[in-house]
This record gives structure tokens, C-alpha cells and sequence, in this order.
């Protein structure tokens, strides 16, 4: 399979107008007529523009990405040691949304929204967003939908709105999103103010390692 990233000059992680701007240098740069017509030159303008085709639509480079990268590779664990990357705010969301899903005890509605609206702040979802890692975002917007079922309708909403945010316009994340308001929900049975502290204070814990990634993250941001 041709790597239509290496093509072009760009990385995977690479903002559509990155890719474009890539595109346009290129096309200019290698244009038969500025080339003398070459057969050589023919050839590798129509991969320029074969890949830009690929890339510059957001469908078919979800499709492309998919069938690129090894379907062994785990998304949740791409990632360096000491540094965030979305695969770090996935694996937050993976987690959240396996306590919540595989819990015995009762769930806190109040902590849990805090836990998930305290990671999409305005700094994280700009930088998820800017990474255009549409594979790992579509990734994050189902651990987070299947963790909202435990929310009120209200904080729901906030959450929906947020992840609008992180769809960014791309179809195939909006519709993820969208399942979001469909969900229904169901009444919590009653529970021993023991349990809810039990439950609560294991949610403390997991918030303080979440907060230590993103200050993390705004170290990081900040030295770069």
C-alpha cells in the first residue's frame, strides 16, 4: 500500500490544511510543464495528487488510516513513555469507562460527570482536535458515550456538546455522538451512604492520576 503521508511530505498527525498546503508546494514544485513533460515527472504528480485525493477527504483517510496502520496496533497503548498524546486521553476514558461499566457499587452521577467534564476542558479538546487523529478520537467518543449512560439528562448535554466539538465536522464521529442522546436512562437503585463513599473515593484516586497527565500535558505544551 502506497504511503500517502510519506508522499506528500506530512505526518499522519497532520491537520487537513497541513495537507493541503503540502499538496499545493508539491503540485507547483513537480508539475510536468515546470519539468520539461518527463515521464518521470508525470508519474509522481499523479501520486501527489492521488494521495491529496486520499487525504484531503476526511472519510477516505479515516478508511485509508484504518487499512494503513496494522490492525494488531493498539491504539490505547501508542504512546511514549512521558509523553501525552491522544492515546493518553483514551486510555483516561477507557478507564473511567470501565469502572463505571464493571462496577458492583453504586455510581456516583456528580463524580463521574466531574471525572469526564474535568479532561474535555477547552485546552484538551483544542489539542485532540488539532492532532486530527480521527481514529483515536473516534476511539475516545466511545469509551465516553458508553461511560454517559450513568448521567442526568442535563449533564449529558454538556458532555454531547463537547464531543460535537471533538467530531469536528467529520460525519462519521458525529454520528457516534449522536448515539449520546439516545441513550436511556436508568434509575439507580438505592445504595448505603457506605458504599457511596467506598465508590467515591476510588474515583478521588483515579481523578488525582488524571490531573497528573494533564498537567503533564501543560508542562509539555509549554516547554514546546
Amino acid at each position: 500500500m502506497k504511503d500517502h503521508y510519506e508522499i506528500l511530505g506530512v505526518s499522519p498527525g497532520s491537520t487537513q490544511d497541513e495537507i493541503k498546503k503540502a499538496y499545493r508546494l508539491l503540485a507547483l514544485r513537480h508539475h510536468p510543464d515546470r519539468n520539461g513533460g518527463t515521464r518521470q515527472s508525470e508519474e509522481f504528480f499523479k501520486q501527489i495528487v492521488e494521495s491529496y485525493q486520499v487525504l484531503s477527504d476526511v472519510s477516505s483517510r479515516r478508511s485509508y488510516d484504518y487499512w494503513r496502520f496494522p490492525k494488531d496496533s493498539d491504539p490505547y497503548e501508542n504512546t511514549e513513555p512521558g509523553k501525552v498524546t491522544p492515546a493518553t486521553f483514551l486510555r483516561i476514558f477507557k478507564t473511567i469507562r470501565e469502572k463505571v461499566v464493571n462496577a458492583d457499587i453504586y455510581v456516583s452521577e456528580s463524580s463521574l460527570f466531574e471525572l469526564i467534564n474535568g479532561v474535555l476542558t477547552t485546552e484538551n479538546l483544542n489539542y485532540l482536535v488539532g492532532t486530527a487523529d480521527i481514529r483515536t478520537n473516534g476511539f475516545i467518543i466511545d469509551e465516553i458515550v458508553t461511560a454517559s449512560v450513568f448521567l442526568e439528562d442535563s449533564s449529558k448535554m454538556v458532555i454531547y456538546r463537547k464531543l460535537i466539538r471533538l467530531a469536528h465536522g467529520d460525519e462519521g464521529l458525529r454520528k457516534k455522538v449522536s448515539a449520546l442522546s439516545n441513550v436511556e436512562y436508568a434509575p439507580r437503585p438505592h445504595v448505603t451512604k457506605e458504599k457511596e463513599t467506598e465508590e467515591l473515593s476510588d474515583y478521588v484516586y483515579f481523578f488525582i492520576a488524571m490531573m497528573i497527565a494533564i498537567v503533564l500535558f501543560a508542562v509539555i505544551s509549554g516547554v514546546n
